[in-house]
């Protein structure tokens, strides 16, 4: 994530100055070349910085692809000659890029101390939406390995329902607001409240022999909702900048912020669910079978049936926490939309 979130707006800012073909030929490049290498790895050593630098590359293709029709008029006419023109390069701010880099790696590893995190109020909105986004996929396929007993494959499998939706609630919102004309800002407080119902019962599960059907209707609900502020966010940016050039960052700055508000929740719900697990099956496990447990959830099966349902109890409570904070962060996507609130609406 620290790959992706790291160089958005700086690319952004380089696609306008040496031209959205260029930009876009290299990301999808330099995707294919660390693609490669993740399939060819053969420890962790060798898969994290090659997915790390594939995220990156795949990441920087999207600031190009989400402006207006009246995108900046100098940047369509500059391509791989720009390689060549000492002026565009003078344009490129070294030092400017190389501490928006650091600053931002830096902020990334800081989420692990959430509690002093403070971001602009025009950014609450990604950053908020990040966190749900980002934890359900991370998290959800862990809950059904641990608690419902699946194998990863089966995992995965089981999130195609959340993964599925996002992308048709991103088309929904989209032919939305172009062809009925309704203004973005409602479509995000109602794919807000959807995101409110999904996860809120999402946070209802409990441990089960066999996983209910419902909770292929949550991840529906819930993706539903994430898609349609997914690209609905996106989809406005381009209309609230006034000047062209500064398009591409605008929607960069949109993406490397939703990012970096996984970053964050992802710590905040791990947190929880740590302190939570911890204290609790402190009550039921020795200190020594605690840490065989933790260090991996394989060991639940040598207890006996008893107990193994107490233990993934204990975790799918744990699970449960995670997303009650998803709930507490999608609802806080409803007051940060109305910081765009404006007296006549932007319709795209």
């Amino acid at each position: 994530m620290l790959g992706e979130v790291s160089m958005l707006m700086i690319w952004g800012k380089l696609s306008d100055i040496f031209g959205r073909k260029l930009c876009t030929i290299t990301s999808i490049s330099l995707f294919t070349i660390f693609a490669g290498a993740c399939g060819s790895s053969q420890s962790m050593t060798q898969l994290v910085p090659a997915g790390a630098l594939s995220a990156l590359a795949i990441v920087l293709y999207l600031p190009a692809k989400f402006p207006n029709h009246e995108r900046d008029e100098t940047s369509k006419d500059f391509g791989f000659k720009s390689l060549f023109s000492t002026n565009v390069f003078k344009r490129v701010d070294l030092l400017g890029a190389i501490i928006l880099l650091v600053a931002t790696a830096l902020l990334s590893q800081h989420s692990k101390k959430p509690d002093s995190y403070t971001i602009g109020n025009r950014h609450f909105n990604a950053v908020f939406l990040g966190i749900p986004y980002f934890v359900t996929i991370f998290q959800l396929p862990q809950r059904f390995q641990v608690v419902d007993n699946t194998t990863a494959l089966n995992a995965a499998f089981r999130l195609i329902p959340f993964t599925l939706l996002c992308p048709v609630g991103s088309i929904v919102s989209t032919v939305v607001a172009g062809k009925a004309k309704v203004p973005p800002i409602f479509l995000i407080m109602i794919g807000s409240g959807l995101q409110i119902v999904g996860f809120a019962l999402l946070s209802t599960l409990t441990v089960s022999e066999v996983t209910p059907v419902s909770q292929y209707g949550f991840q529906v609900i819930a993706g539903f909702g994430v898609g349609i502020n997914l690209s609905t966010l996106l989809l406005i940016t381009p209309y609230s900048i006034s000047e062209p050039a500064d398009k591409a960052v605008a929607v960069s700055s949109i993406t490397q912020f939703r990012i970096l508000g996984g970053v964050l929740g992802i710590a905040i719900a791990t947190a929880a669910y740590k302190s939570n697990i911890l204290s609790n099956l402190d009550k039921i496990l020795t200190k020594e079978q605690r840490s065989l447990i933790l260090e991996s959830t394989s060991m639940i099966k040598t207890f006996d049936p008893k107990v193994q349902m107490q233990i993934r109890g204990v975790f799918a409570e744990g699970y449960n926490i995670q997303f009650r904070i998803l709930v507490a962060f999608a609802a806080a996507q409803i007051p940060s939309s109305l910081l765009m609130w404006q007296e006549k609406q932007i319709m795209v």
